[in-house]
């Protein structure tokens, strides 16, 4: 599913997040998100929101990317008033997620991808993904394909360098000095690289 697609889908049933906040059968999923990024108050009830009507598209093909997903089964995941930590499983947005992709009421695929960032909230000895994942993170996945992501060569990195120039997401221009500089940096890391070029 993409942008386009995404703009021609209408709400089935009505919603009411809160006393004032609510949105109507047949308004379009994309105000709705809108709603969700102007009000952090109703975030939550529109992200379910969009999983909820998202399920409902049997016509369409789904592909849910989340990133840092070791993170919804981290034991410290938010720390509230500088005293007391919070477990992911008791953020809304991780139950709402959690929830769809373990009840699998799409069609389509789910891509998750692991961090190290996380690491200095978990107690793990290794990068291992199961390490990462921890038990309860195994055994939510354990029907998953594991893919481990190896490093660019200098030639990929170039392409996904001039893909990046390609479309203006740069600032500055591309040379060959600066692909060997991010090659020097890097060593053909991806998530390196898309940390360096943020700055770009």
């Amino acid at each position: 599913m993409n942008g386009k697609e995404l703009g021609k889908i209408k709400l089935g049933q009505d919603y009411s997040w809160t006393m004032k906040e609510h949105s109507s059968k047949d308004d379009e999923l994309l105000k709705v998100i809108e709603q969700g990024i102007m009000k952090p108050n109703i975030a939550s009830g529109v992200f379910r929101t969009v999983l909820n009507e998202v399920s409902q598209l049997k016509s369409h093909k789904v592909l849910l990317a989340v990133d840092d997903f070791n993170g919804c089964f981290s034991q410290k995941s938010l720390l509230i008033n500088g005293k007391e930590w919070i477990k992911a499983n008791q953020i809304s947005f991780v139950n709402h997620l959690l929830s769809y992709i373990g009840q699998k009421k799409f069609t389509g695929h789910v891509i998750t991808a692991l961090s190290k960032r996380l690491l200095r909230y978990q107690n793990v000895g290794s990068y291992d993904y199961k390490e990462l994942l921890g038990p309860e993170g195994m055994d939510f996945s354990k029907d998953y394909e594991v893919l481990e992501v190896p490093e660019f060569t200098k030639s990929e990195m170039k392409r996904c360098l001039e893909y990046y120039a390609t479309q203006k997401w740069f600032t500055k221009g591309l040379n060959e000095t600066n692909i060997n500089e991010l090659w020097y940096l890097t060593n053909g890391n991806p998530g390196e690289l898309d940390r360096l070029c943020r700055s770009l």
